[in-house]
């Protein structure tokens, strides 16, 4: 991996979406709100999702439509607030709840099959950072840490004591354990974001370290979990 490649994982997006939805409790029929039904089917299920994923990064405005309803919050981008406001629907609607989801259905699945990017994520391609951040926003971050106020107290008391002490250690080695693997997930984009912040090689072999780890266990909790989908997560924010 290049040290100016820490990319996001706009091509994964839509499989981490799926999976994470996957995993989800479910709601019941009473809670069950048509403003989150894209597909206008009367419950919130995966012609959702593919809706939903159909807009995802889109600018939306009242002129859209507000990317068609999936820009829930109506702050101008379909991105993970509105992806918390779906789940917080998922199969709602229905009267009778789903069956357990078998994550490897759901990768293999007809609608991930399917799947063709937007257009509008073209623009995208071979831009490296992309997906939380681009490098405008990397030089405004830099900038804004330089300097005393609330992003120079998140950096120096939250974010980079984060990064400094996990870059000298192993990530959680107990892969059948949810919490563990959450936290090895969840490790990865602090240091990862700490590289991009000062340019520090030191964070960068950190986060390769944690992720080269974390991919050399045998399963992710049972590959079925948050931890899961939270390892799925990190290692997608550092790899290309």
């Amino acid at each position: 991996m290049k040290k100016n490649n820490i990319p996001g994982f706009v091509e994964l997006a839509p499989v981490v979406l799926t999976l994470i939805l996957g995993l989800s409790s479910v709601a019941t029929a009473a809670n069950y709100d048509a403003t989150y039904d894209l597909f206008c089917n009367d419950c919130i299920d995966w012609q959702d999702i593919g809706a939903f994923t159909d807009e995802w990064l889109g600018d939306c405005n009242l002129v859209n439509n507000w990317c068609g309803g999936a820009d829930f919050s109506e702050d101008g981008k379909v991105d993970f607030v509105d992806f918390g406001l779906l789940g917080q629907y998922w199969w709602s609607g229905f009267l009778d709840e789903p069956e357990d989801v078998n994550w490897l259905d759901v990768m293999s699945s007809e609608n991930l099959q399917n799947w063709q990017q937007p257009a509008k994520l073209d623009e995208f391609v071979g831009v490296h950072p992309r997906y939380l951040l681009t490098a405008a926003d990397v030089t405004a971050l830099k900038s804004k840490i330089a300097s005393a106020g609330t992003y120079q107290d998140i950096w120096l008391n939250v974010v980079k004591p984060k990064a400094d002490n996990l870059k000298s250690q192993n990530p959680p080695s107990k892969y059948w354990d949810e919490d563990d693997m959450r936290d090895a997930g969840q490790g990865i984009p602090y240091m990862a974001l700490a590289y991009l912040l000062t340019e520090d090689s030191n964070y960068l072999d950190g986060a390769n370290h944690w992720m080269t780890t974390i991919c050399g266990y045998p399963e992710w909790d049972g590959d079925r979990s948050l931890g899961a989908a939270q390892c799925l997560w990190g290692v997608s924010l550092q790899q290309r």
